[in-house]
């Protein structure tokens, strides 16, 4: 028999077509043992409306009386769901229809040897446009935690994890605003091992009001994640010294030059041959306006 699989789906009100395209591509997935869990940040009248008019009693509704963010929604459909696997989407993304097959297939045929997660490869598709952003294949496997330090290479669209991991490790960290997907894994990555699907099984809508173009958020997450993981990021002085290097990076683009400075410089003092932080430290000084705009452009290229 099928393990049967919860799908988690935080919403956050107002994003109707968004929801609805997510929960479509659920519903068409090849794998028909799951149920769903849409959490409504909002509590939104029009969300409930239109979860209701799926009329699918495997579509399960919570909602929240105040905004708390993306870690307490996924935290409450993980509380109110009974499955030993569970897979996230994000509302404004979507699966192609074998995604769950493909990865439960992989648990299956991996079941005894610590498996905990299994990801897959997506592509990030402008959402006025249709032009494809990023293509990411899946390439790390095993004992991930290194790799993990460096960078969040899966998106939690992509993920399904065991139940068990969570039990393990713990919940997502609600005190995070930004990188608290990130945060859960490189926790997970100390006690399990990861896997992948190699294909391309989700699609990534960027469309410019996602948190991480919250440049706030983006600064307060990474500073409690790199002071959370503090003598884990200083056994590997680059990765440190490259994190430093973009916290400076958001700095300017917040227009605390300052601060930026102290980072960047941070950032070439850990590792010496980091040169561009040595580099834009300078810049910093002496053109400031120039160099602000020069990092907003490359935040927004590609």
């Amino acid at each position: 028999m099928e393990n049967k699989v919860c799908v988690i789906i935080p919403t956050c009100g107002d994003r109707e077509k968004k929801l609805r395209r997510a929960l479509y591509s659920v519903l068409q997935q090849s794998y028909k043992n799951f149920e769903v869990i849409v959490v409504d940040n909002r509590n939104s009248e029009v969300t409930e409306k239109l979860v209701q008019d799926f009329n699918d009693n495997r579509i399960k509704y919570i909602k929240f009386t105040e905004v708390r963010g993306p870690s307490a929604a996924r935290n409450a459909g993980l509380r109110a769901a009974g499955c030993d696997y569970v897979a996230f989407l994000d509302d404004d993304d979507e699966w192609l229809p074998d995604k769950l097959e493909l990865q439960m297939e992989k648990f299956k045929k991996f079941s005894g040897n610590g498996l905990g997660i299994v990801y897959t490869g997506y592509a990030s598709v402008d959402e006025n446009n249709g032009r494809l952003r990023h293509l990411s294949l899946p390439s790390r496997k095993g004992k991930v935690f290194s790799d993990l330090l460096k960078s969040c290479f899966a998106i939690t669209s992509s993920l399904i994890v065991k139940r068990s991991v969570f039990e393990e490790v713990g919940l997502y960290d609600e005190s995070l605003k930004f990188w608290e997907d990130g945060e859960f894994l490189l926790r997970a990555a100390t006690k399990f091992d990861f896997d992948y699907v190699n294909k391309v099984l989700v699609k990534h809508h960027i469309h410019g009001t996602q948190l991480s173009y919250d440049v706030v958020s983006q600064i307060e997450g990474i500073k409690r994640v790199l002071d959370k993981h503090n003598e884990e990021f200083l056994k590997y002085k680059e990765v440190l010294s490259n994190h430093l290097y973009h916290l400076g990076y958001l700095y300017v683009l917040n227009k605390n030059y300052k601060e930026a400075r102290r980072l960047f410089f941070g950032s070439f003092k850990t590792k010496k041959t980091n040169l561009r932080s040595l580099l834009h430290m300078i810049l910093s000084f002496l053109t400031p306006g120039f160099h602000e705009s020069l990092l907003e452009k490359r935040r927004y290229i590609g």
